[in-house]
């Protein structure tokens, strides 16, 4: 990488900042997880609007009345604004849809160091790409799979839904850690 977050003064390469926070979160004695990031979003060296007064000089100007900041504040609006984006575009989408479009139509980084994609729990789906989530048309197709968290070498509890437009059926396939080959679950009819 040439530079990094603390030295490059205006990153122009997809890249993961060292301080964003990795997944997956666990908690009550790692009996319970939650896959996260959902998905990355520009947040390093954005040109803010300023609230207050900036010391004359300061690092952090980065035009008159605003800021250059870092950080999930800095990231969270511009997934808020694609949602709302793709809200006007398909006033008919529910949440569920809206958050499968940004999921689904965004980018997998890979990491410059290694030119290999980033992990799952580093990146998510990948960094934001609004237009593409609003160009997607029809809706995206909504799968809720849970399970109560018991795996055993012979069987697994999962119960779930699909839904969508054109939604004729499903195969469901799972694989262990480090295993190469995925097997059959199920399918539908």
């Amino acid at each position: 990488i040439e530079g990094t977050y603390y030295t490059d003064v205006n990153p122009r390469r997809d890249q993961i900042a060292p301080f964003s926070s990795r997944g997956p979160v666990i908690w009550n004695g790692g009996q319970n997880k939650l896959f996260k990031p959902d998905i990355t979003a520009p947040g390093v060296h954005i040109c803010a609007a300023k609230a207050g007064v900036i010391p004359e000089g300061s690092s952090y100007a980065c035009a008159e009345n605003h800021l250059s900041l870092s950080g999930t504040s800095m990231a969270t609006p511009h997934v808020a604004g694609a949602a709302a984006l793709l809200l006007d575009a398909h006033p008919d989408w529910t949440p569920r849809e809206v958050k499968n479009a940004l999921l689904q139509s965004a980018l997998n980084l890979n990491n410059p160091a290694t030119e290999q994609p980033y992990a799952r729990t580093d990146q998510g789906y990948g960094r934001l790409q609004a237009l593409s989530a609003v160009l997607l048309s029809p809706a995206p197709l909504i799968a809720e799979l849970e399970t109560d968290g018991v795996l055993s070498s012979t069987s697994a509890a999962i119960i779930g839904s699909a839904s969508g437009p054109g939604y004729s059926g499903y195969v469901l396939e799972a694989r262990r850690t480090g295993d190469a080959n995925w097997f059959l679950l199920g399918q539908s009819s």
